[in-house]
């Protein structure tokens, strides 16, 4: 049971990346290079090939056979409901094959470049200087100016060219664009930046949508001026969480519960809803209580409060972990369910932020066997959302 947590992050995560089906051999043609055109935009003469591209290349890999996996242990009608596939079952069946990673590495072998292949064989990351990102590619690379005050990008000149180790293997190849700024009365360069993004719905390039600031006007001002971080707002805009909640659903009915290493003081949970009009269920402490509260908990209780204030319960059990604690996670884990046997209501979902490699928890099967025992007999009555005993 405990085994599904990060496997499910990985495939899922694997799969709305590289939704496009099943993998097939790649040429410069059907490569997606991303936003590399420089239609429209004026030349300012070649880029200084000194400067850093950070690539992240899509491998070749068995993308259909994933989204098979993760559609079959998503659907309760399945035999495989629930089944999701390790990370390293995602490496070793689905990911590419060894001649596609050693291909791609060893294209960037010749410019004295370590090409490093992430955990799961679906992609590859290389930082290459654009003198030799010209020679890998087939292509210049020049400096254009955006439109936009002080800031430039540097783009390749032509559609890059896939060669030996690259071709057929890769199907995506993002960060062949720099953006950089120009340093104010100078001709010279600032270090690359981020692009900046359109505003969008009345917002600004870091503040996406028009936010409300609540009382944070005259309580926190601070908050107000800033240019980081989001509204409430502004999050439940993007993630259309406020189309739900005009039409009445905050979150009646349903249990929370939340694990955490430290708690987080009601009193700011409180001031949170307060502030910005999130009025309703209030938080309910449980373990070790005394311990200093932490920013994680926090975060995670406000922001329940924020997309769901009406839930019929909303509780955070907290627990100190180690850094090697995996005893220590899975009795956490165990804590909501646990609190079944005095009474406390099983809530309908549990909120955890941290993970546990599966190797590490080898050793505790008796926790794993009690916390198994433990959510089939708690999961299983009244619950529809769970067969065969999850």
């Amino acid at each position: 049971m405990l085994r599904a947590s990060a496997p499910v992050v990985g495939a899922i995560l694997v799969l709305a990346l590289n939704a496009s089906g099943a993998a097939v051999a790649s040429s410069s043609g059907s490569v997606d290079f991303g936003a590399i055109s420089h239609k429209g935009l004026k030349s300012l003469g070649p880029a200084p090939t000194g400067w850093k591209l950070v690539l992240e290349l899509g491998l070749v890999y068995d993308q259909q056979g994933v989204a098979n996996v993760v559609k079959a242990a998503s659907n309760p009608a399945s035999s495989s409901y629930g089944k999701y596939i390790s990370l390293s079952t995602l490496q070793s069946k689905y990911g590419a094959s060894s001649k596609v990673r050693n291909g791609v590495v060893g294209a960037f072998k010749p410019y004295n470049v370590k090409a490093t292949v992430d955990v799961t064989h679906t992609s590859v990351s290389a930082t290459i200087s654009i003198g030799s990102a010209q020679k890998l590619f087939g292509t210049k690379w020049d400096l254009y100016a955006t439109g936009t005050q002080n800031q430039d990008v540097a783009l390749p000149v032509n559609t890059p060219k896939l060669g030996s180790g690259l071709n057929g293997n890769v199907n995506v190849i993002s960060g062949l664009g720099l953006y950089v700024e120009e340093k104010s009365g100078s001709s010279s360069f600032a270090r690359p930046s981020r692009a900046a993004a359109d505003p969008v719905a009345g917002g600004t390039p870091t503040r996406t949508g028009t936010p409300d600031f609540g009382c944070a006007t005259t309580t926190y001002p601070g908050a107000v001026s800033s240019t980081a971080g989001l509204f409430p707002n502004q999050i439940l805009s993007a993630y259309g969480i406020a189309a739900l909640q005009s039409e009445g659903l905050l979150g009646q009915g349903q249990r929370i519960a939340i694990l955490g290493e430290a708690p987080t003081p009601v009193a700011d949970v409180n001031a949170f809803r307060s502030c910005f009009g999130f009025q309703g269920t209030s938080l309910t402490l449980h373990g070790d209580t005394s311990a200093t509260p932490i920013l994680e908990s926090s975060l995670d209780a406000m922001t329940i409060a924020m997309v769901a204030p009406k839930l019929s319960r909303l509780d955070l059990y907290a627990k100190p972990l180690g850094e090697n604690d995996p005893q220590g996670a899975l009795e956490l884990l165990a804590d909501p369910l646990q609190a079944t046997t005095n009474g406390t209501p099983l809530p309908n979902v549990i909120s955890i932020s941290y993970g546990i490699c599966e190797a590490s928890v080898k050793s505790y099967t008796a926790s794993r066997s009690l916390f198994n025992r433990q959510l089939a007999a708690t999961s299983a009555p009244g619950n529809h959302g769970c067969r065969r005993g999850r």
